[in-house]
């Protein structure tokens, strides 16, 4: 298991990943469902992405996988009026 919460912020911190880069619509629209991780998985396959980027936003995406939506809503830090909006399971 990774340390999350270490690897979002060193996504944060790469060039043009300000706003969760690849992951932008998870890390910062909290859309959790697997259609939305699927859609950036196929984003870092697009090649635009430099490899360190790829391969910790790649990272993220299979330790966010192991968790239910909820757990990934509370594990990006939305909080319990997030998870009650967004997620309907």
């Amino acid at each position: 298991m990774t340390d999350l919460t270490g690897s979002l912020d060193r996504l944060y911190s790469l060039p043009d990943c300000a706003a969760g880069g690849p992951l932008h619509i998870v890390t910062d629209d909290y859309n959790v469902e697997d259609h939305h991780l699927d859609f950036c998985a196929d984003q870092l396959a697009g090649g635009s992405w430099p490899d360190e980027v790829v391969e910790l936003a790649a990272a993220i995406l299979a330790e966010l996988r192991r968790l239910t939506p909820p757990q990934r809503l509370a594990a990006l830090g939305g909080g319990e009026e997030v998870i009650q909006t967004r997620v309907s399971y």
